[in-house]
């Protein structure tokens, strides 16, 4: 996971004191909290197990957190939370994760934080402080990486946290970087992953299309087959309805006559309809689960049909 670049500036204010809770002086918003036991709600008003065993790990996460244990309060308070969910935790863990330089984790946990609706107007201020040091710093840490497309990602994530001048500053800064590098470069990224996007669609697409038309193909060549079948049966009864003097010679005549155009279409269509279904439905699973890109000689793969005059079939070709 990418971190947060600097030294954290505030970590000399950290109190450490005998409290459920702890304090952690931040110059951009009003004291945050990290909240223990007092900001705990069982909310089936139950004494339970798992809510027992939240408030132990919590507290647990509160000691490591007043002795600057960060990786551990962290992961106490992550454990906690899946124990008995309270929103406070994700908080709790937010600011963890951002003193142990763990940005992307800690934008994440503050947005699940935010998402709850149980945070104070004070607890905004601390997510949202934390969501613009982290964006400056991933931001920072993008351009280190010369990704301008994620410098202007992170860039457009913290323009509304940027309070602190020095922050507006800094990102300003970055801004005018980025414009040098001109919307070219940036817009050619974001080019070829639309590209690949797209091509990833049309992959899918085809392939969900072939399979469509092999299954259509192959259900369509069993009702033909299923049918002659039912003609041959048919006729064999006709026949012996007429021995028996049940059914005139003329009816059985025409019926054996239509029987037999029939036949003579089915002796190629059917196997070739078996053979396309199969053909196709097989290329349509191959590029749905082996996605091939479209290149400059055409499709990663195509059917075309062969008729000779006496018989029919296709020829598959796939490009790797």
């Amino acid at each position: 996971m990418a971190g947060c670049g600097g030294p954290k500036w505030y970590v000399a204010g950290l109190v450490i004191g005998a409290m459920t809770f702890a304090i952690i002086p931040l110059t951009f918003a009003q004291d945050s909290q990290m909240g223990g036991e007092e900001r705990m709600v069982d909310a089936e008003g139950e004494d339970t197990e798992s809510y027992q065993e939240m408030l132990r790990l919590s507290a647990e996460g509160n000691d490591n957190f007043e002795a600057g244990r960060f990786k551990e309060a962290a992961q106490s308070y992550a454990s906690a939370y899946e124990a008995y969910p309270q929103p406070i935790l994700l908080k709790n863990q937010m600011i963890t994760r951002y003193l142990i330089e763990d940005c992307v984790e800690a934008v994440e946990l503050g947005q699940a934080f935010l998402e709850t609706g149980e945070g104070t107007a004070e607890d905004r201020e601390d997510v949202e402080a934390v969501f613009g040091e982290c964006a400056l710093d991933l931001a920072r840490e993008a351009k280190a990486d010369d990704d301008w497309r994620q410098v202007r990602r992170w860039l457009e994530f913290g323009e509304p946290y940027f309070y602190d001048v020095g922050l507006r500053d800094d990102a300003e800064s970055l801004r005018a970087e980025l414009d040098e590098q001109g919307d070219d470069e940036v817009a050619v990224v974001e080019d070829i992953d639309d590209v690949d996007d797209a091509a990833l669609d049309m992959s899918t697409i085809a392939g969900w299309s072939l399979v469509t038309t092999g299954v259509g193909a192959l259900t369509w060549a069993t009702i033909w087959y299923a049918q002659s079948e039912s003609r041959v049966r048919h006729l064999d009864q006709m026949a012996r309805d007429v021995e028996a003097g049940e059914v005139p010679q003329s009816e059985f005549d025409e019926a054996q006559q239509a029987a037999e155009q029939n036949f003579a279409r089915a002796r190629w269509a059917v196997p070739t309809l078996y053979g396309v279904g199969a053909v196709a439905t097989l290329a349509g699973v191959g590029l749905l689960v082996w996605p091939m890109i479209q290149g400059d000689d055409g499709g990663a793969a195509s059917i075309q049909p062969v008729f000779d005059g006496e018989s029919a079939g296709a020829v598959f070709t796939l490009t790797f």
